[in-house]
């Protein structure tokens, strides 16, 4: 494994404070809203009691605060969605690197293609495609992806830039030592000889934006589940210590978001086979925000190792 992969897997796992960031503003806005909700609560409990004793009984839940018996008030699926859409979108205005690592269940593979890459499902053993984690860093229009398999070995490395307002995709295969560059958009275009095509393969997962899927895409996933009725919210949950919404979506599909800043925690994506609802393809992505440090922005860029063969067609 090369020397820059080493230390993009070492930095992206990186559990400090000190990489985690929140886009400016959030934390002064999240403790207002917080202090508002106090107020209303403490008033609606105020005026439940006041009608409660009135009538010569309680009546639980009748205030709408939060009490032992109900929990904490979980809020709307539209209000939550509404949120995360600024929290994501401050996310995206470039003064951040996103970080996402995705953890791929057993017999999944994945491979590079033009302006994205491909996660597909099942493989079979010896596959020289399958994968068991990915890393992506992006910033600034550019994306960096790395693949290893299921213990570890390198399988390929991705950059996507852009060039004259086109992207521009090159691949490194690590498997079998070749390496390709390509511009455009046609995600079903690669090099013949960069290695076997999934045919086999009957599920699989298209997904750009270069990250595993990126904040661009959960905002289209969710905003798509908010307008078809399929989104709702199933609590709260604790994910690394840090406190999240639940949010569920089509069958197998859920994102945690962060319930004081409202950025993205973790997303779930489970593909089903078909057969008796089993799932074929499940891919679960982690995401930081990361200050752009010289050292972090090295790791943008993609080494062809020496001796690797380019491939055209």
């Amino acid at each position: 494994m090369t020397t820059d992969i080493e230390q993009l897997l070492r930095d992206g796992m990186e559990r400090s404070t000190r990489g985690l960031m929140v886009p400016a503003g959030l934390a002064r806005k999240a403790a207002r809203h917080l202090r508002r909700r106090q107020r209303r609560a403490r008033v609606a409990s105020a005026a439940g009691t006041a009608a409660a004793l009135t009538a010569g009984a309680v009546v639980a839940g009748a205030t709408g605060a939060s009490s032992p018996a109900t929990g904490p008030r979980v809020p709307t699926a539209a209000y939550v969605v509404s949120r995360f859409e600024r929290a994501a979108a401050a996310a995206s205005d470039g003064r951040y690197i996103q970080y996402a690592r995705g953890r791929y269940s057993a017999d999944a593979g994945s491979s590079p293609v033009v302006d994205g890459w491909v996660a597909s499902a099942p493989t079979y053993p010896g596959y020289p495609w399958n994968t068991g984690s990915t890393v992506a860093l992006s910033y600034a229009g550019l994306s960096r992806l790395y693949a290893a398999g299921p213990h570890g070995q390198p399988v390929f490395g991705e950059r996507i830039t852009s060039a004259h307002g086109k992207p521009v995709t090159t691949a490194v295969i690590y498997w079998n030592r070749t390496w390709w560059r390509m511009p455009g958009r046609n995600l079903a275009k690669t090099p013949a000889r960069a290695g076997p095509r999934p045919r086999h393969v009957k599920f699989g997962m298209v997904t750009t934006d270069g990250m595993s899927p990126g904040i661009p895409s959960l905002r289209r996933m969710v905003k798509a589940d908010l307008a078809h009725h399929v989104l709702r919210v199933a609590g709260h949950q604790r994910i690394d210590g840090v406190n999240t919404i639940r949010l569920v979506g089509i069958p197998g599909n859920i994102l945690w978001v962060n319930a004081t800043n409202y950025l993205p925690v973790r997303f779930r994506f489970t593909l089903s086979s078909g057969y008796g609802g089993r799932p074929s393809l499940v891919v679960q992505t982690d995401y930081r925000l990361l200050a752009p440090t010289p050292a972090r922005l090295a790791l943008l860029r993609l080494r062809v190792p020496h001796g690797f063969k380019r491939v055209t067609s």
